[in-house]
């Protein structure tokens, strides 16, 4: 299948429930095909694929956009405490009691997402969720799934994506790409859906978001197992760091300063 441009696009979706039985707590769901792999081993392999990034980005953004300001879904998910449990309290407080001196930052990022519930929400939106496969992307482990503040998802992801250029430097400019190709994605299916306005704020606090995310896989409970070098772990905390101090309003900017510090990265790893 391909777009208008005639760029190859993957068939996304998610896994469609067969039965449940709720008394014995069973259900079953379809699966990917067989020779599905995840797309987290293919990042770490240096196998990128900007169709994959664009699939995701589309995923995401029709899962927001046809969930916004949806009243029924808000009262069916709006439950946050399981969320809470597994994001919040070991990413974002563990990190602000690891650094104190970002305490006020990560609290402002606590209460804004708190304050900000318009949409369904997967809260484990990352590669190793997403299975592909010849022509076709599944989404899968909604168990964090939540009405709240899609800028969680968004940061999340991207936060997975800058770590690993990070991990692949100096192969770096590659992730960076991608992840621009997944804003764009995502955008684009919003568009019809979301103001402009919205979107702006949406993408400001994925901002944050992707710097308390990153910082997390660093310095939270649930660490990264594939960067182990010291300098590398270094330079992702100090771009964490000052995105947190003073967050910059686009994605672009992250880039920038990304781009800064996995040069100067570079050039310590070569000397």
């Amino acid at each position: 299948m391909a777009d208008d441009s005639g760029e190859r696009q993957l068939v996304i979706k998610t896994p469609w429930i067969l039965f449940e039985d709720r008394e014995n707590f069973a259900f079953a769901m379809t699966a990917a095909p067989p020779e599905h792999v995840v797309w987290k081993s293919e990042l770490l392999a240096g196998r990128v694929k900007p169709e994959i990034s664009a699939a995701c980005g589309r995923l995401l953004g029709r899962m927001h956009a046809g969930t916004w300001r949806d009243g029924a879904v808000a009262s069916r998910f709006g439950d946050r405490q399981f969320f809470d449990d597994l994001r919040i309290d070991p990413f974002y407080r563990h990190i602000a009691d690891v650094h104190e001196h970002l305490r006020p930052a990560v609290k402002r990022l606590i209460e804004s997402g708190w304050a900000h519930a318009e949409c369904l929400v997967h809260g484990d939106f990352s590669p190793k969720n997403l299975l592909v496969y010849d022509d076709g992307l599944m989404m899968v482990d909604c168990e964090a799934g939540h009405y709240g503040d899609p800028a969680f998802d968004v940061g999340f992801f991207l936060s997975h994506l800058v770590l690993k250029a990070f991990c692949r430097a100096p192969d770096f400019e590659r992730f960076l790409a991608i992840s621009d190709t997944f804003c764009e994605a995502y955008h684009g299916e919003l568009a019809h859906r979301v103001s402009e306005q919205e979107r702006r704020s949406l993408t400001a606090r994925a901002v944050r978001n992707f710097a308390g995310c990153a910082l997390a896989r660093l310095d939270g409970k649930s660490k990264v197992s594939y960067l182990r070098c010291a300098a590398r772990r270094d330079a992702i905390r100090t771009l964490c760091v000052k995105i947190l101090h003073t967050p910059p309003p686009v994605w672009k900017d992250v880039l920038d300063l990304a781009r800064t510090h996995l040069t100067a990265l570079e050039d310590d790893l070569s000397s």
